[in-house]
């Protein structure tokens, strides 16, 4: 970074012209150039001044030495006075508008300048120390083992632990401003609603410019890159705060899902094809990120999957893993020829309609996923403040009961929505509809409309009323609760039962209203 202590330099260069005149004097040639001096006096090492203020910039004191070595102490510079002087075309060209040049007037007097602490306020780096003129070549003094940083000409390096890894710097002047590169070095990111574990992600680099407050930039993640443009606010208690929006552009599905590696292990296995385009912003406090994705900018095309759903989920009995009446996991064999299953057809007009109302309005025209819903899901869980909705479709519910476990998670959707692309592709509507009112839960214990139906009103699921049907549709969120709340203290929700009713499509119209209003009649738990 060009002459990143000068602000030091200039603290004491403007006045060494005058070394062989009166202190008063020397005081008054450096007032006349913005240097404010508390004491200036002759010592034994020559010409000594304590308590010095330049631009913002503040040191200790100085000694203008026999030998034309200058050592400065204990320099304080705003991290705004960098980034304004490195703004500038040439920070050394003048010390003031109109003043002579600083260099014009050092060269021949001084040999080097030497300081011993120097701190940028409001940057994360150590003290440091070393020569900056000419070589300007100063070396940080971190108290952290393996930190520190680096400056060699125009160039500073910079190492430092952060709450996401380790960080690596390297920054010039550039552009109007400082061009920086960074590393993030097996990034983790400590997201408890984006992941069941810390995210670990390949080697971060970014790449850009920082000037006028902001860095601009491109931003590498394996191989997926994305357009950033990053605004530090300002230090607070709680540390330093900012903003950025980060753009991506038409991207491979494949390679932003290899990005979260044993966290979707299905993306490992799976061919999965398509783009995607996508907005997001984030905010940081400290080591604290907010990701907030903004879904009306996300736009996927050609999304395929390949590879992951079984083929006996077309036709037969098949198995799969689920709760028990008492919590425990156990193995359900399920399909046709099994005790519990009933074909589509079998399971009757009502319930069909009430649990594409109650669950996914939209299911006979997606493929799989609900761009609408996931923003609207969203949206509810800012608002609450955690992860109380998941957006997901009716089939990617299906993808949860047959393969994946009730862990409540952004990485466990990203697992279900590439089950659901597949399986809409490979078994239609019809089918996965009739295999998710199979095995879909229905209480402790209670796999599938038929045991459903039989539990609770003593009926197969063909000869349920429109209530009835809107009930059952109505607890499938969370059915272990509805069972206590609602089946035990025969208090159903009346008012769910009701809305169900309202948006029920493709039956007749008049029963449909008949059943509003209508109580819903429990058989009595054993």
């Amino acid at each position: 970074m060009k002459r990143l202590a000068y602000a030091a330099l200039a603290l004491v260069g403007c006045g060494v012209a005058g070394v062989a005149a009166a202190p008063w004097a020397i005081g008054g040639a450096l007032a006349e150039r913005g240097v404010t001096v508390a004491r200036i006096g002759w010592c034994a090492e020559g010409l000594c001044l304590t308590d010095i203020v330049y631009d913002g910039a503040r040191a200790a004191g100085a000694v203008a030495r026999w030998d034309r070595v200058v050592r400065v102490v204990d320099v304080s510079v705003p991290l705004a006075t960098v980034m304004a002087r490195l703004g500038r075309p040439d920070p050394g060209a003048s010390v003031s508008e109109g003043g002579a040049g600083l260099p014009a007037i050092v060269a021949p007097l001084v040999a080097a300048v030497d300081v011993e602490h120097l701190v940028v306020e409001g940057a994360p780096v150590p003290a440091l120390s070393g020569r900056v003129w000419p070589t300007r070549r100063l070396r940080g003094e971190g108290p952290l083992v393996g930190e520190g940083v680096e400056i060699d000409g125009d160039t500073v390096r910079a190492t430092m632990t952060t709450e996401v890894g380790a960080v690596e710097i390297v920054a010039t002047p550039g552009g109007g401003g400082v061009r920086v590169d960074a590393w993030c070095r097996a990034c983790r990111l400590p997201a408890p609603s984006a992941a069941d574990a810390p995210l670990v992600l390949p080697d971060v680099h970014a790449e850009g410019a920082w000037a006028g407050g902001a860095f601009t930039g491109t931003v590498r993640v394996g191989a997926v890159a994305a357009g950033v443009v990053a605004r530090r606010d300002a230090d607070d208690a709680g540390g330093p705060t900012g903003t950025a929006r980060v753009t991506l552009s038409d991207t491979a599905l494949a390679d932003v899902y290899a990005l979260f590696g044993p966290t979707v292990p299905e993306a490992a296995r799976a061919r999965i094809g398509g783009t995607i385009r996508a907005e997001v912003d984030v905010a940081w406090r400290g080591g604290a990120l907010d990701v907030e994705p903004l879904l009306d900018r996300f736009a996927v095309a050609g999304f395929t999957v390949d590879g992951l759903v079984p083929p006996g989920l077309a036709g037969g009995p098949f198995t799969f893993r689920a709760r028990d009446a008492a919590g425990d996991e156990t193995l359900v064999v399920s399909g046709e020829g099994t005790a519990n299953w009933l074909s589509l057809a079998a399971l009757g007009p009502w319930l069909t309609a009430a649990v594409l109302a109650a669950e996914d309005a939209s299911f006979r025209e997606h493929g799989g996923y609900d761009l609408a819903g996931m923003r609207e899901a969203a949206a509810k869980n800012a608002e609450e403040g955690e992860l109380v909705r998941g957006g997901s479709t009716l089939t990617q519910q299906l993808a949860k009961n047959l393969f994946l476990d009730g862990t409540r998670s952004y990485a466990r959707k990203l697992r279900e929505l590439l089950y659901a692309v597949e399986m809409e592709r490979e078994l239609g509507k019809p089918r996965i509809l009739e295999l998710y009112l199979n095995v879909v839960e229905f209480g402790p214990g209670l796999r599938g409309a038929r045991a459903g139906a039989r539990t609770y009103f003593l009926k197969e699921p063909a000869g349920l009323l429109p209530e009835e049907a809107a009930w059952l549709a109505s607890i499938l969120r969370f059915p272990r609760t509805a069972w206590r709340a609602q089946y035990l203290a025969d208090r159903p929700d009346d008012r769910r039962v009701d809305w169900i009713l309202e948006n029920l499509r493709g039956v007749p119209e008049a029963e449909r209203v008949a059943a509003l209003g209508r109580p819903v009649r429990l058989v009595p738990p054993p």
